[in-house]
C-alpha cells in the first residue's frame, strides 16, 4: 500500500522547494532550504506547508526574513526567496506532516486511536512474555 504524499519524505510535494540550493554561485558549499530551515530550528515540512499557504509575495517576504536569520545570510536574499517560492506547490492546499494531531472534538477518532494504542500495547506485551 502506497503512503499518501504528505507522509512520504521521498515523494513529498515540497521536495523541489526543500532540496533546492539557496546559493548557486559556486564560491561556497551549497546550502539547501531543508538544511537552512533545520539550522534555524524549524520543521522544514511544516514551514514549507506554511509558506505554500501564503500568497507568493507574503511567502517570499517570510522566507527572506528566515534566510536573513542565518548566521551567514546569503546576499541577494529577496531574489533568492522569490526564486525559491516559485518551487512551492500551489495547485492544492499543502499539508504538513502531522503525527500527533487528532481532529478536535471527534470522539470516534479519539476512541479509535485509544483502541489502537491499547491493542498495540497488548500485542507488545504478548510478544515479550511469550
Amino acid at each position: 500500500m502506497k503512503l499518501p504524499a504528505q507522509f512520504s519524505l521521498i515523494n513529498s510535494e515540497f521536495n523541489a522547494f526543500l532540496f533546492a540550493s539557496i546559493t548557486d554561485d559556486g564560491k561556497e558549499m551549497p546550502v539547501s532550504v531543508l538544511s537552512a530551515l533545520t539550522r534555524l530550528g524549524l520543521d522544514p515540512w511544516q514551514e514549507a506547508a506554511r509558506l505554500a499557504d501564503l500568497p507568493k509575495d507574503s511567502a517570499a517576504t517570510a522566507l527572506n526574513d528566515l534566510l536573513g536569520r542565518l548566521p551567514q545570510a546569503p546576499s541577494g536574499t529577496p531574489e533568492i526567496s522569490a526564486r525559491l517560492v516559485e518551487l512551492l506547490p500551489r495547485n492544492q492546499r499543502a499539508n504538513p506532516i502531522r503525527f500527533a494531531m487528532l481532529p478536535p472534538g471527534n470522539r470516534l477518532t479519539k476512541r479509535l486511536f485509544a483502541a489502537v494504542c491499547v491493542l498495540t500495547l497488548a500485542c507488545i506485551a504478548a510478544f515479550l512474555y511469550a
